[in-house]
């Protein structure tokens, strides 16, 4: 159904050799990324490469990254600002002339531009910032691992996405997870938001479309399975009596069962061999208590 190409991703992480130690501060999303998509880090045998992304504006705690590859949509990620329990606020840019501003600016109204990984109780500011960025030249996936920040893993994923769309020169979707108040019962909203609609006329909110339903799912672990299902998600424009398929978030599994706290199932975990071949998955819990696996060899683009 989609005309993609498997591409190699790279994995970074809190815990390598050199990698930024960052605790909850303003400027603390802007400081990963930069590691992550510009500068790399580590030395010697321990040296990263980053994923090839560039800076186009930085001044102080706020820049804007955009992909360098030419296949590239060259829509921007800014970064700006901070959160009071922790995070940034953040916009899709094309064309950028700052951290916040562009020919076109796509972000969502002010008060749910946020992307936030902490709730009210749960921000621990002299611990540090278990963060994982997976990705490769054209896309990202920032996940925050800390368990008693909240009861799910807040995500920014950011960058090119496989389309349906003939012709498509803005398959670029701007999700993250915000609203700080609800992280403390995982009933968050995830908020994506693709910078033009399959017309290229205006940016568009997308839906998740999957193969179990939205709601009345059961609670992990499965009776049937013992465990859990995951399969790919869907990228949908539209209300719910006209749904149009749009695309694929690559990279990401969504489970088809609620699951449960850190406690019984640890954020982070690695699972290997789940699509029968040789691939690695890790797990993290996300909005409305669905968990997620990140593919960390390979996605479609």
């Amino acid at each position: 159904m989609f005309n993609t190409e498997r591409v190699p991703v790279k994995v970074y992480r809190w815990d390598d050799e050199g990698a930024p130690k960052v605790l909850p501060a303003e400027g603390d999303i802007k400081t990963i990324l930069k590691a992550c998509l510009v500068t790399g880090y580590g030395e010697n045998e321990n040296r990263k490469e980053p994923l090839g992304w560039e800076i186009l504006f930085e001044n102080g705690n706020d820049a804007c990254f955009r992909s360098k590859h030419d296949k590239s949509t060259k829509w921007a990620l800014g970064v700006h600002g901070n959160v009071e329990y922790g995070g940034c606020n953040v916009v899709a840019l094309k064309n950028p002339v700052s951290a916040k501003k562009g020919e076109i600016e796509v972000a969502w109204e002010s008060g749910r531009r946020k992307f936030a990984y902490a709730n009210y109780n749960g921000l621990d500011r002299q611990s540090q910032i278990k963060w994982v960025v997976v990705g490769h030249e054209r896309t990202f996936l920032l996940v925050i691992l800390n368990g008693y920040y909240s009861t799910i893993c807040p995500h920014l994923y950011f960058g090119d996405f496989p389309s349906l769309a003939a012709a498509d020169s803005n398959n670029c979707i701007l999700s993250f997870v915000g609203a700080e108040r609800y992280l403390s019962n995982g009933t968050n909203s995830v908020y994506n938001l693709i910078v033009r609609d399959y017309k290229g006329d205006e940016a568009v909110s997308a839906n998740y479309s999957f193969k179990s339903m939205g709601s009345n799912v059961v609670n992990y672990p499965n009776p049937i399975t013992m465990g859990f299902c995951a399969d790919d998600i869907y990228l949908s424009e539209g209300e719910s009596n006209q749904i149009k398929l749009r695309g694929l978030l690559a990279g990401l599994w969504i489970t088809m069962e609620l699951m449960p706290g850190s406690d019984e199932l640890e954020f982070g975990k690695i699972y290997h061999n789940l699509d029968g071949t040789e691939g690695e998955w890790m797990y993290f819990r996300g909005f409305n208590a669905r968990g997620f696996l990140i593919n960390l060899k390979e996605w479609e683009i």
